[in-house]
């Protein structure tokens, strides 16, 4: 069995469950104006959580896409 592949396609799954949960903000969540976008970006842990957990997300699916590509040119 190769365990490239497997280990790459976890990683790929668990990457897209934290952006498909995490990465996506909702349309009401959106600031109003530029003093409140500016505020949000700032001083908002929430927004700095969205976005290193969406980070994590991408590394996670960048990872898995390697380790996939490995297991299919390694025997």
């Amino acid at each position: 069995m190769n365990w490239w592949s497997t280990i790459g396609l976890i990683l790929d799954m668990a990457g897209v469950t934290l952006i498909f949960f995490w990465g996506i903000r909702s349309p009401l969540d959106t600031p109003t104006s530029v003093m409140e976008s500016l505020h949000r970006e700032l001083h908002s842990p929430k927004e700095k959580m969205f976005k290193l957990i969406s980070k994590i997300g991408y590394v996670l699916i960048v990872v898995g896409f390697s380790l996939q590509l490995i297991g299919s040119n390694v025997k």
